[in-house]
C-alpha cells in the first residue's frame, strides 16, 4: 500500500478507535497517533492511541530524525510546516580544510544532502548467518549542489545522524501499521518495550529487507503488512520504504506474533 502525503484541509482518514494506550496499555489521556508522522505527511491517524507521557517519548525519537536527517528532503517535497516553513532556515554544520567545525544557518533547500537512511542488516530473527553492512548508510544528495556549496563555503557538509534513533522511528512506525491493520487484539506485539527504550534488542527486529536497494518510483511512502511462518510461528512484519520516489532503501519491521485466532485467516509466508 502507498502512503500518500497529507491534503491540507483534509480530515485525516483513521484506521481504528483504539481506547488505550498502543505502547504501554494506559488509558488515561489518551491523545490520537499518527502512524507515520506527521513531519513525513503521514495523515493515518489511530483515535485514542497514545498516552501522554509515551506520546512525548515517541515525539522526541521522530524530532531528531525529521530535523536532523530528514530536513532538507522534507524542504524539497514541502513538507516543512507553519515557522520553518515559512522561513525556511536550517543549521548545517561544516568542517573546513583546518578540521574546524562551525554552524551554518542555510535554506534547507541548498543542502547538497538531502536525506540520509542507515542500512542495516536484516532483523537477527528472521538473520542467523549475523549478515551485515558495517556503519553503511544510502545518502540521498544533488552533485549540482554539492559543486555550489563546495564553491560557496570550500568546506564538507557534516549530516546528523543517529542510527538507533533512525531505527526506533521504524519500530514506532511498524507498531502503529500493525496496530492499524490488525488491531490490538490479533497479535502479541514485540516492539512496545523496544520503543519505551526499556529493552534495548531492537536489531532483532528492524533491519534492511532482504534486496533493499530498490528503482525510484512514482509513490512516496509504501508498506506492506505481511505473515511470515519462522519457527513453527506466524509473525507479523511490516515491509516499509520511506520516500520511496527518491531511491531510498527498503527496511522489515517484525512487529510480533500473530495469535491463534487470527491464524484462520491468514496465509503465512514461509520464510
Amino acid at each position: 500500500m502507498t502512503i500518500r502525503f497529507k491534503k491540507e484541509n483534509l480530515t485525516p482518514p483513521t484506521f481504528r478507535n483504539i481506547g488505550k494506550c498502543i505502547y504501554c496499555g494506559s488509558e488515561d489521556t489518551l491523545s490520537d497517533e499518527h502512524i507515520l508522522p506527521e513531519g513525513l505527511g503521514g495523515c493515518h491517524v489511530l483515535r485514542n492511541a497514545s498516552c501522554e507521557k509515551c506520546r512525548k517519548h515517541t515525539a522526541t525519537i521522530e524530532s531528531f530524525v525529521l530535523g536532523q536527517m530528514f530536513n532538507p528532503i522534507r524542504a524539497r517535497m514541502g513538507l516543512l510546516k507553519n515557522k520553518r516553513a515559512k522561513k525556511r532556515i536550517a543549521h548545517a554544520k561544516t568542517v573546513d580544510a583546518y578540521g574546524q567545525v562551525r554552524t551554518l544557518r542555510i535554506d534547507p533547500l541548498k543542502s547538497p544532502v538531502a536525506g540520509v537512511f542507515p542500512i542495516y542488516a536484516p532483523p537477527l530473527l528472521f538473520n542467523s548467518k549475523h549478515v551485515g553492512y558495517g556503519e553503511s548508510y544510502a545518502i540521498i544528495s544533488s552533485e549540482s549542489l554539492w559543486d555550489e556549496w563546495k564553491e560557496t563555503t570550500g568546506n564538507t557538509i557534516q549530516v546528523g545522524m543517529n542510527r538507533k534513533r533512525f531505527a526506533l522511528m521504524l519500530a514506532k512506525i511498524g507498531h502503529a501499521l500493525t496496530v492499524g491493520e490488525l488491531g490490538t487484539d490479533s497479535f502479541d506485539p514485540f516492539l512496545p518495550p523496544i520503543i519505551l527504550e526499556k529493552q534495548s534488542d531492537i536489531y532483532r527486529f528492524v533491519g534492511c529487507y532482504y534486496q533493499w536497494l530498490s528503482p525510484a518510483t512514482d509513490d512516496y511512502h509504501k508498506y506492506d503488512v505481511q505473515i511470515r511462518h519462522h519457527d513453527g510461528e506466524d509473525l507479523v512484519s511490516v515491509k516499509l520504504r520511506l520516500f520511496a520516489n527518491v531511491k531510498s532503501p527498503t527496511y522489515l519491521i517484525v512487529t510480533g506474533r500473530l495469535r491463534m485466532a487470527t491464524r484462520v485467516w491468514s496465509h503465512a509466508s514461509e520464510l
